[in-house]
């Protein structure tokens, strides 16, 4: 299975390649730019919002952890994200990690990784299917993206209907009722912790907002650094997808799938070099997680001696 994986991400690089969608001298001039380091600044962000945003979640399930220590197990996942076969190695070793720092709350320590996942998502299909509506009711709206609404539509519909059953009691039974009792009891008060009804709810809501409407800009910025003629309208449609492309469990983080998706996105719109700039993205987040990601991997053993 791995084998394929390398494969198809290799052959989505050969055929961007072939086709002529690699303009580099675009991208080592985007490099040198002024304006680049607004990119930087604005990845950067995007990173701490993460972090702050999975510290909360940490909260919401008892587990308390520094910003200094959730940002190292965060950039260590990270750094397996990008070096291993993809989110699935990344997520499973901030997991066990996480689990080292959750005292008995081991389950609720490793379910907030894969909410933390989830909500990510969820906030950008919600900026997505907002930019939808607006489009249809005050803009003029791409039909080659829009259809895309009904895929979207039923993914939201998805993980809302997902938390539905979990919150449920009858949900519960059916999901952990073969459980043993002790297992089944942990469990239900993991969910439980997550209710909409929990205060930090909203804040863990707004973060996840900013921080996707701050890669957002990180976009917009390195469009116009590369002289790529992108609209709002065209960024909040198209980034999301791309974002969803990205999730899928290939080598290097999805490297090829998500450049993939931005030229053929973006193609629909008559505008060019979508695999460049999406690749401008994924190198300056290269850049700030994978030399820190590897320092806190090979720290982190020391670290928790001293602790």
């Amino acid at each position: 299975m791995n084998g394929i994986k390398i494969v198809l991400a290799g052959g989505l690089l050969v055929w961007l390649f072939n086709s002529m969608q690699w303009p580099f001298t675009l991208l080592l001039d985007a490099f040198f730019s002024f304006d680049y380091f607004w990119v930087v600044l604005l990845i950067l962000a995007h990173i701490i919002g993460q972090i702050l945003r999975w510290l909360l979640l940490l909260q919401m399930q008892g587990v308390r952890l520094s910003f200094t220590i959730g940002m190292r197990l965060f950039l260590i996942g990270q750094f397996f994200l990008i070096t291993s076969l993809g989110m699935v190695g990344g997520e499973a070793v901030r997991g066990y990690y996480v689990i080292q720092y959750s005292g008995s709350a081991k389950w609720a320590g490793a379910s907030t990784v894969v909410v933390d996942r989830i909500l990510g998502l969820f906030t950008y299909l919600l900026v997505w299917g907002g930019s939808c509506l607006w489009l249809l009711g005050w803009g003029t709206p791409s039909w080659a993206l829009l259809r895309f609404w009904w895929v979207v539509l039923l993914l939201t519909m998805g993980i809302v209907m997902f938390f539905i059953v979990l919150w449920s009691a009858v949900g519960q039974r059916v999901l952990f009722g073969f459980l043993p009792s002790r297992w089944r009891d942990g469990l239900q008060q993991v969910v439980t912790a997550y209710r909409p009804d929990h205060r930090l709810v909203r804040p863990v809501l707004l973060i996840s907002l900013l921080t996707n409407l701050l890669h957002l800009l990180a976009f917009m910025v390195s469009a116009r650094i590369l002289g790529i003629s992108l609209s709002w309208g065209d960024l909040v449609l198209f980034v999301p997808l791309v974002a969803l492309s990205n999730i899928l469990p290939l080598p290097m983080g999805g490297l090829g799938a998500g450049e993939t998706a931005a030229q053929l996105l973006l193609a629909q719109l008559g505008i060019p070099h979508g695999a460049i700039l999406m690749l401008l993205i994924r190198l300056t987040q290269w850049i700030l997680v994978l030399p820190s990601g590897f320092y806190c991997y090979l720290t982190e053993k020391k670290v928790q001696e001293k602790d």
